[in-house]
């Protein structure tokens, strides 16, 4: 009785996670531009704003080799921009493109403390 009992745990394991894999294999996130002053972040889907017709919001990265900077502008108008001379974070900025979801965070300086770049499946491509 107690290896049926194992053996169907198993088995409705093994179908909740199969399920839940299929479930993620079409995932999709959407963000606009958010930013937060508090935690000194913005956010975005390059490509989701980009589809927008809200003509207001941007973001984006841009680098001159041995400087870059980051830029957001979200939808009531707010714009936070950061800078950095830093080789791992240029080297980040520099994996940026068109469809990327893109977060940074900054000091009260206005230098960039860290530029994280998601490339994936899920995030929305430009149309």
């Amino acid at each position: 009785m107690q290896r049926y009992r194992l053996g169907l745990c198993a088995l409705g394991f093994a179908g909740a996670l199969l399920a839940s894999t299929a479930a993620l294999a079409g995932y999709r996130h959407t963000l606009e531009v958010g930013i937060d002053d508090v935690g000194r972040v913005a956010w975005g889907d390059l490509g989701y704003v980009f589809n927008t017709s809200d003509r207001t919001q941007y973001m984006g990265c841009y680098n001159s080799g041995t400087s870059g900077t980051c830029y957001a502008r979200d939808r009531t108008g707010l714009t936070r921009t950061c800078s950095t001379s830093n080789a791992g974070m240029l080297a980040v900025i520099r994996s940026l493109s068109g469809d990327s979801y893109l977060l940074f965070y900054w000091d009260a300086s206005g230098n960039c403390t860290s530029v994280d770049v998601h490339n994936g499946s899920n995030t929305a491509p430009k149309t």
